[in-house]
């Protein structure tokens, strides 16, 4: 408890010690632990249950494990900070790769952030040519200095090294201060660009109110801070706590998810409203172009942070950008090599690199800009995906110099065959699959191996191009409320033998009162991907909604069929004459009739062709039924006639708009009104139950005041198609981080000193 007063009592000079992360930086009057890189007062050194209590529990370093004269070391770079970047480059075997030859030399990374600093030493190499036209920090914005170190710093006898310390570098700043507006930093000069860097995410997974019942053992701490105490009076069953026990029930499962981890995953869903964001058609096509005319038509290689809401109940599946099958979705791992605490898990992981975790005294060691007047302009800068993301891209920049011929796709197949598993801990959910292929929801295929992507991308022959199949099945089936009773729709089974799947597509279309009591998977002999949990997503339906897992990757499309299965996870929550309003802020009283409905589903499988000789015509991605626009004429009393732009969809059918009149399909009909994606209310409609407008045949029926309905035979809706398809009518916003963005798990500067409980997993008190 000495210590532990005294650590409190540390004073600036003290703290000036504990700035530095390697031992031939470590100050004059200071001593240096190498088992944990603290360097430390020579007359104020900590115990190892002083810092065990401020939270660092994987702590090694005693009090007399500290010394006053460097140890030997024999590291493969003359960086002087190499020292404190050593775990994380030796999990993923970079130095191997730097023995064998590859640094990084001839390729470019571009990192898209919130600036680069250019004029750091490590990072002066920045071409300004093929950067966006802001490219640097603003004030203390140090994120994207420390990523792109990460990436690729120079090894130039300054601070630290990068994965790829012989890369170019470009930088976009797209987020904070002066930030590009659009969406074409994504891709920006993929010309020049080899790999693009994107340690960023729009975090759509927020706290909401109510609970079930009091779960917590709350093993080790008091009743101040145990749930159970905290809300002595309020009535679980209720899902109306008052505000003082919910804001306990976040902090504690905040500060102590892992005392009670089952207890908090249960309460994420009634603390937990995940946005399902989906992908735009116009980043769609951003990526798209990347991919496809990027590096010479081999294609740009687009890598993303997984994100840090794993202890919310985040999905990777709830991000557009992070479950497309054109970029690599990255998460998080200790120095334990263990899933970090913090990194989003989910079905289209791709693969895991260090990103550090909160048991250690220190995290993720990087540069940071100038302006912050960091000792050595570098040091501590805390943990997130957002530093596992670049580690990936170093060592996809040491595959590119290996085999500069690689495709996009041809990327991902060599970290999905070499990527290593240190720990196949049950509670990881490893799945093998028919291929052999192991894949992870936290992991992904597992941790990036520098060494093996390099020497396995020397020999590596090209997949062919990208293939597809694609199927659709319509159930109608009725998806029971509570408990449990699954729904299940199984495909037909594909006949292509030598179809060699990488990644699977789900379209899902329910009607439901409350889809977020839903529970979605996709299952084939016996390997399930989970889709969607039951989350409380607010909102009636999923139309056309897609999902992505890459639990089939390497498998034959003949190998089985593959079967959907839904179910209603609780009970109530609203009555099915809802389906298809507006309740994305409310919900209706529940009246008893709370069943949905699994309308339809599209499978589709992306792969390549085994056998190159044998021809192949692949089929497109599935897109809503629809025209480009509708010309409707002949409409008596309502003011209906003009001409109907694309407007979104309704039950996965293309709906129209214009000004303010909307034309919608929806139960085997087509109406005209004001209040579209239902059917209670309209100003016409007509029957179709193919909803194919170009072979419309029936007679419409319009509503005329007081003669009430009647039918017109005048009235006509020609559906129109362009060539080529105009570009869609709503361009894509500029997408601005949340106020918890996805690469901040931790304080963006935490402490070097061990009192301090910013980065500590438990508060002192």
């Amino acid at each position: 408890m000495r210590a532990a007063v005294a650590l409190i009592l540390i004073g600036a000079a003290d703290a000036g010690c504990y700035d530095y992360m390697a031992c031939g930086q470590c100050p004059e009057g200071c001593v240096w632990c190498p088992y944990d890189l603290i360097c430390a007062p020579e007359n104020n050194v900590p115990t190892g249950s002083s810092l065990y209590l401020s939270g660092y529990t994987a702590i090694t370093c005693d009090a007399d494990d500290y010394v006053d004269e460097c140890p030997e070391r024999d590291d493969p770079l003359p960086d002087p900070y190499y020292e404190a970047a050593a775990w994380y480059l030796e999990a993923i075997r970079a130095p191997e790769a730097w023995a064998a030859g590859y640094t990084g030399s001839g390729v470019q990374i571009l990192v898209n952030d919130n600036g680069v600093d250019n004029n750091h030493p490590d990072l002066s190499k920045l071409d300004t040519s093929a950067s966006c036209s802001s490219y640097a920090p603003h004030g203390n914005d140090a994120h994207g200095t420390a990523c792109a170190s990460l990436a690729l710093a120079s090894s130039n006898s300054e601070a630290g090294v990068g994965v790829a310390y012989n890369s170019g570098l470009a930088s976009c700043t797209m987020m904070g201060d002066d930030a590009v507006t659009g969406l074409s930093f994504l891709t920006y000069k993929y010309d020049k660009n080899d790999i693009s860097s994107n340690s960023w995410g729009i975090d759509q997974c927020d706290y909401i109110d109510s609970s079930t019942s009091c779960p917590f053992d709350c093993p080790n701490v008091g009743s101040n801070w145990c749930p159970c105490a905290a809300c002595d009076g309020d009535d679980w069953s209720s899902r109306d706590l008052s505000q003082g026990c919910e804001n306990t029930v976040v902090d504690y499962c905040y500060y102590f998810f892992e005392d009670d981890v089952d207890a908090c995953l249960e309460l994420d869903h009634y603390f937990v409203q995940c946005g399902f964001g989906q992908l735009s058609s116009t980043a769609h096509d951003v990526l798209e172009d990347g991919v496809k005319n990027g590096r010479g038509g081999k294609g740009m290689v687009l890598v993303f942070a997984a994100g840090n809401e794993f202890r919310k109940g985040d999905d990777v599946n709830y991000e557009g950008y992070l479950n497309s099958r054109f970029t690599i979705s990255v998460g998080s791992v200790g120095q334990d090599l263990k899933h970090a605490r913090y990194s989003s898990s989910g079905a289209p992981v791709f693969i895991s690199a260090p990103g550090g975790d909160w048991e250690n005294y220190h995290l993720i060691f990087a540069a940071k800009p100038l302006s912050m007047n960091a000792p050595d302009d570098c040091g501590d800068s805390g943990a997130g995906t957002s530093y596992a993301a670049p580690l990936v891209s170093g060592v996809v920049a040491l595959m590119l110099e290996a085999n500069s011929d690689l495709g996009w796709r041809d990327v991902q197949g060599v970290l999905a065959a070499t990527a290593s598993r240190p720990h196949e801990d049950s509670e990881d959910e490893w799945e093998t699959n028919q291929a052999g292929v192991k894949h992870s929801y936290k992991y992904g295929f597992g941790v990036v191996d520098a060494y093996e992507a390099v020497m396995t991308a020397k020999s590596w022959s090209n997949w062919g191009s990208e293939i597809t199949l694609v199927t659709s099945t319509s159930t109608n089936s009725v998806i029971e409320d509570c408990c449990g009773n699954w729904v299940e729709s199984t495909s037909v089974e594909f006949g292509s033998h030598d179809f060699v799947i990488e990644s699977v597509s789900v379209y899902v279309t329910i009607e439901h009162p409350r889809r977020g009591d839903l529970r979605i998977e996709l299952e084939r002999d016996g390997v399930v991907s989970l889709l969607t949990d039951d989350k409380l997503e607010r909102g009636t339906r999923y139309t056309h909604h897609k999902y992505t897992t890459l639990r089939h990757w390497g498998e034959r499309a003949d190998q089985g069929a593959f079967t959907l299965r839904v179910a209603d996870m609780r009970e109530g929550s609203g009555d099915d004459d809802d389906l298809g309003q507006d309740t994305s802020f409310y919900y209706y009283d529940d009246d008893g009739d709370d069943d949905g409905i699994l309308v339809s589903w599209t499978l589709q499988l992306y792969g390549h062709d085994a056998d190159l000789s044998t021809p192949w015509t692949p089929q497109p991605t599935p897109q809503a039924v629809g025209c480009d626009r509708v010309e409707v004429d002949g409409f008596e009393y309502q003011p209906a006639d003009g001409i109907y732009g694309r407007a979104g969809e309704c039950e996965g059918v293309a709906m129209y708009e214009d000004n303010g009149i909307y034309l919608w399909w929806m139960d085997s009909y087509w109406y005209i009104g004001n209040d579209p994606c239902q059917d209670d209310y309209a100003a016409a409609y007509v029957y179709d139950d193919n909803a194919d407008l170009v072979n419309l045949m029936g007679t419409w029926t319009e509503y005329q005041g007081s003669p009430g309905w009647r039918a017109n035979a005048d009235v006509v809706a020609t559906c129109r198609v362009d060539t080529p398809a105009p570009t869609p009518a709503t361009p894509e916003p500029t997408p601005e981080p949340s106020p918890e963005p996805t690469y901040s798990p931790t304080t963006p500067q935490p402490s070097p000193a061990p009192s301090t409980p910013a980065p500590s997993p438990s508060p002192t008190h």
